[in-house]
């Protein structure tokens, strides 16, 4: 499993002093992210069948950022700063798959934009988590 997390933020800050013991800041800015997630399984249902999975899921954003923190002054230096942020940012989320069994492999891929079926993914997860092969293979790759 390997996961990759980049972000690039700018803000502008403005700081206000209201008393010799309190400040405070209000901040605008921009945001990007960028998530790379990648995971290999490996796993054996039978000793001559071998299934390899490979997933890679990437997001990408952008979008506004607003921020809000205060800092009190207490004594000899000491201070107890708040600070807090929030993002809205428009993604793109992208996943692609690659299934191997005994030298098939099965590729897909693409945007997730939700339109999928959902009762068919539904079925087919019930189906496979009802049999009992399956059931005793996930409870031991599980732990």
């Amino acid at each position: 499993y390997d996961l990759s997390y980049d972000e690039f933020l700018i803000e502008l800050r403005r700081t206000y002093t209201i008393s010799r013991f309190l400040s405070t800041y209000s901040s605008i800015g921009a945001k990007r992210n960028w998530i790379d997630q990648d995971q290999r399984l490996h796993y054996t249902v039978a000793p001559n069948q071998v299934y390899k999975v490979k997933d890679i899921c990437d997001f990408e954003g952008t979008g506004a950022r607003l921020g809000f923190g205060t800092q009190w002054h207490l004594v000899y230096g000491l201070s107890f700063i708040m600070n807090a942020g929030g993002s809205l940012l428009y993604g793109k989320y992208e996943v692609r798959v690659a299934e191997a069994s005994g030298g098939v492999t099965v590729t897909a891929g693409g945007q997730v934009d939700g339109r999928h079926d959902r009762a068919r993914l539904e079925e087919s997860i019930a189906t496979l988590l009802a049999d009992p092969r399956h059931v005793a293979r996930w409870t031991r790759w599980a732990r």
